[in-house]
């Protein structure tokens, strides 16, 4: 998650994202960074992920089990607009 907060200034950031996403997709264990994830959304809320975004798509292609219990994790502590 480094890299992708190391990338925020980057001029094409969705296009990053969408690479990013695509190599994720491609681990062992993808689910390994929901939580990861909405963690950095819910820390930078002001960037444009898109509508809703790559990364959202990425982390709803996995059974709503797989993320919920980390979703309301990041609500109850960082409560944004695009995680509400």
């Amino acid at each position: 998650m480094d890299d992708l907060q190391n990338n925020i200034e980057d001029s094409d950031f969705q296009a990053y994202c969408n690479s990013l996403m695509e190599s994720l997709g491609n681990l062992p264990y993808p689910q390994g960074a929901i939580s990861p994830l909405l963690m950095f959304m819910s820390n930078n809320p002001n960037l444009d992920y898109g509508i809703p975004g790559v990364i959202a798509h990425f982390i709803e292609k996995f059974p709503e089990n797989e993320y919920a219990d980390a979703l309301i994790t990041i609500i109850q502590n960082n409560p944004t607009e695009l995680n509400t």
